[in-house]
């Protein structure tokens, strides 16, 4: 199972769009197993796919004593779209991030471990992760179970100049996963002058 985040430190620039078409993209055109992880607070990609975090939500996941994936495999719920699978996100993800720094409580090897679990399993073909405009616990599990990562961007001033940022977060990524690579960045909004 191959693990891509979506990721932009930067907000609005269809990160959440990017993750869910291609989602669908891939099951409903291409027929392959997915499973959509919604690492963003808003939870977007929850509602979109019809998902219901009180079934275990990415937040629980983080929280739960370590098990090597057990329970993170154990809240994937179906979705609405046939072909995607979800593990739900909630509002709790932003209390994790304030909380996390304290409290030690956040696991960032968690997505790792699930992604090879499924993998032994043979469950999913990919697995796409919308992480959200921070650099936060979802962000950072996302990126240590990734095998590459995917950067919406909107062709502004502000959103350029926010890129060498974060591919300075992606490189101090490495450190913990070596094998993590930069699949693309993919131009989202553009202005015709």
């Amino acid at each position: 199972m191959k693990t891509v985040p979506i990721l932009n430190l930067k907000g609005g620039v269809a990160k959440t769009s990017t993750a869910v078409n291609l989602a669908a993209i891939l099951a409903g055109d291409y027929k392959k197993r997915v499973l959509l992880v919604d690492a963003d607070s808003q939870c977007n990609t929850t509602e979109f796919f019809g998902g219901d975090p009180a079934s275990g939500s990415l937040a629980d996941v983080l929280r739960h004593e370590y098990d090597g994936g057990v329970y993170a495999v154990s809240c994937i719920q179906a979705s609405n779209f046939p072909g995607v699978d979800l593990l739900a996100g909630d509002d709790s993800l932003m209390d994790l991030d304030l909380t996390k720094a304290e409290t030690g409580t956040a696991k960032a090897a968690v997505l790792r471990d699930m992604a090879l679990l499924l993998a032994e399993e043979d469950r999913y073909d990919v697995c796409i992760v919308d992480c959200p405009p921070a650099f936060n616990a979802a962000s950072a599990a996302a990126l240590a179970a990734a095998d590459e990562v995917i950067i919406p961007i909107k062709l502004d001033a502000f959103s350029l100049r926010g890129m060498t940022n974060l591919l300075r977060q992606l490189a101090n990524a490495r450190t913990i996963n070596p094998a993590l690579r930069l699949s693309g960045i993919l131009p989202t909004m553009w202005y015709r002058s």
